[in-house]
């Protein structure tokens, strides 16, 4: 009996669930201890196209460079001018707005709104720009693209009058009257027929011809001949021998009092008349008629064209013949003293002399060029100046040096920039092979002076709009000369190849 319960015991242990160990369970109930046995994970990078695509912007793939106004006929058109360049900045349409509309932009981008010709404000868009900062986008400013267009419009004055109905009122217009028939008697040779022409216009198809008609540019008008009372018939070929434009204006409308030469269809070439526009006259022989109808030889005709071969003949030997320059004869380097070893001469002809060449080399002995000068190359007065400035009369201090950064008005103020700011310049990598790609926008130097704004072309760089634009007008800015320290100029010069610059105006 004392084995039977002893079995049951030993059945009973042998089917009691076992526990099996897990290596990779975590149980442990202390949080600091699961993330103790956890690997640190990396923080994600942003894309800032995926940003991008959120925020409804589009990369810039188009620059303004400036306001466009062209005119065709009646009809002048505003439009922005675009550099195709592709840089990391990106862009949205904030607002449209059409012609004399208000928008809460007003005011706010860099390059203004413009006004049509009655003085409403011109339609188009306004856009945001922003960089990219690694994380998030900043917006940087706002830029308008004018596209608008305008018809100029015509005063009761400037419009045709209409055409009178066929059952309209009589007209009451002088009627030309009838000439007389010429003689029947031909003349031996080639001597012309005194015969009696009239030439006017008949814009309505009826049979009175005018003598003076206001007509429209590109408007078509039928010209017709009345010879020897015959019917009118059509030109057969004319041509216009002079005119006067009397009343021109804006809207392009004009009357003139012309002479014509005309032959009706069939005659002979002898039988050609020149005719007034505003009469009939009769034939005259085969020599010049005036505006006035004086009539001048062939003589002097013949004596005027002599003159001005003589002229051009004497303008011709002026500009070839050839007047000795002074030039180097060797290489000569800067801030060095002329010899007359130094120098040779030249012949060239006397148009191509630049205005401050020099023709003596006793002018030039003895003093300094401030530039190289190459063999053969002209020595100038003004290679003896002193070497140029910055137009704003700043250097850089003592151990800093000028630079240059090529920039865009987009990204400069809204070329806003002016000699004398303090400005700092951050630089955002350009999509290049040469940039890193992990590289971020980066804070480059702070507080630096701008020394000179320049254009693209390497001139002066001239508001437009000033009283000093000038020539300079149509000018765009290509780079601003900045002071930076000595410390600072290979790293900045190696981003000048790689990167964008956006300059933020220091406090």
């Amino acid at each position: 009996m004392r084995i039977l319960p002893a079995a049951l015991l030993l059945v009973a242990l042998w089917c009691a669930p076992a526990a099996a160990y897990d290596p990779d369970a975590r149980t442990s109930s202390d949080p600091t201890d699961a993330q103790r046995h956890e690997p640190a994970r990396a923080a994600p990078k942003s894309d800032p196209r995926e940003e991008a695509s959120r925020e409804g912007l589009h990369q810039v793939n188009e620059v303004y460079s400036g306001d466009r106004v062209t005119r065709s006929g009646d009809e002048t058109i505003y439009s922005a001018d675009t550099e195709h360049r592709t840089i990391d900045t990106y862009a949205k349409a904030v607002d449209v707005v059409r012609t004399g509309e208000r928008s809460a932009f007003d005011g706010t981008s860099f390059n203004g709104r413009g006004a049509i010709s009655t003085g409403e404000a011109v339609g188009g868009t306004y856009y945001e720009d922003y960089v990219w900062t690694g994380d998030r986008f900043v917006r940087v400013n706002v830029v308008f693209f004018q596209d608008d267009s305008e018809l100029a419009r015509r005063t009761g004055r400037d419009r045709p009058a209409p055409l009178p109905p066929e059952s309209g009122p009589i007209d009451t217009r002088p009627q030309p009257v009838a000439p007389p028939p010429p003689s029947e008697r031909e003349l031996p040779g080639d001597t012309p027929t005194p015969t009696v022409l009239r030439i006017g216009v008949d814009p309505t198809g009826g049979p009175a011809l005018l003598d003076l008609l206001e007509v429209a540019r590109g408007a078509p008008y039928l010209l017709r001949v009345n010879a020897r009372g015959t019917p009118e018939i059509a030109l057969e070929a004319w041509q216009l021998v002079g005119g006067v434009d009397d009343s021109w204006n804006a809207a392009g409308w004009h009357a003139a009092s012309v002479d014509l030469d005309a032959r009706a269809a069939g005659a002979s070439a002898s039988r050609r008349r020149r005719c007034r526009f505003r009469g009939s006259g009769r034939d005259t022989d085969r020599r010049a008629v005036t505006g006035r109808g004086r009539v001048i030889p062939r003589r002097v005709l013949l004596a005027l064209a002599l003159a001005s071969g003589v002229v051009a003949a004497l303008a011709y030997w002026y500009d070839s013949r050839r007047v000795g320059i002074v030039v180097a004869a060797r290489a000569i380097e800067g801030e060095t003293a002329l010899a007359p070893a130094d120098l040779s001469s030249m012949e060239v002809s006397s148009g191509a002399i630049p205005p401050d060449a020099i023709v003596d080399a006793a002018e030039a002995v003895g003093r300094v060029v401030h530039a190289r000068l190459d063999p053969g190359q002209l020595v100038l007065r003004s290679s003896f100046d002193a070497p140029a400035g910055f137009r704003s009369g700043m250097r850089p201090p003592l151990g800093w040096y000028a630079v240059a950064l090529p920039v865009s008005p987009a990204v400069a103020l809204g070329g806003a920039i002016a000699p004398g700011m303090w400005v700092d310049v951050v630089a955002v990598p350009a999509q290049s092979p040469r940039a890193s790609p992990d590289r971020g926008p980066e804070r480059i130097a702070s507080g630096l002076l701008v020394l000179d704004v320049r254009s693209e072309s390497g001139g002066p760089f001239v508001e437009p709009g000033t009283e000093k634009s000038g020539a300079f007008a149509n000018a765009r800015l290509g780079s601003v000369v900045v002071a930076v320290p000595a410390s600072e100029d290979l790293r900045l010069a190696e981003r000048i190849a790689t990167s964008t610059f956006i300059l933020f105006r220091s406090p």
